[in-house]
């Protein structure tokens, strides 16, 4: 039997079966800048304690971000953008208790940086 997208199939049974919870989970915010404008466009890591990114993301145009499939533990949240030289970073948990950590995080220095004073996060 071929089936395609336009295609009419009767008598079939199936059953739903449940799925586990995986146990992971996401960091969630917003990225501001300046005197506190949405800062649209900045890339943001999670980034563990053996320093390493686990996630990453691109802020909307409001500046929110998703940071999806993140295991349980501690991360520092990193914005980055070129046109700004410093970030102020954030801490987040996840764990069994809090899935989904709400934050906000801050871009400072409104002064351009030069290509070689911005530093990427690898």
């Amino acid at each position: 039997m071929v089936v395609d997208e336009t295609s009419l199939i009767n008598g079939i049974n199936f059953t739903v079966i449940a799925r586990p919870d995986s146990g992971w989970g996401w960091i969630s915010g917003k990225v501001v800048a300046g005197i506190g404008e949405a800062a649209q466009g900045s890339f943001v890591y999670a980034v563990d304690d053996m320093d390493e990114v686990v996630a990453f993301a691109m802020t909307d145009k409001n500046g929110n971000f998703v940071l999806d499939g993140v295991a349980p533990g501690e991360y520092t949240v990193v914005p980055d953008r070129a046109d700004y030289m410093n970030a102020v970073v954030a801490k987040a948990v996840v764990n069994t208790n809090n899935f989904n950590p709400l934050l906000n995080v801050r871009l400072e220095n409104d002064a351009p940086s030069d290509a070689k004073d911005v530093s990427v996060v690898t």
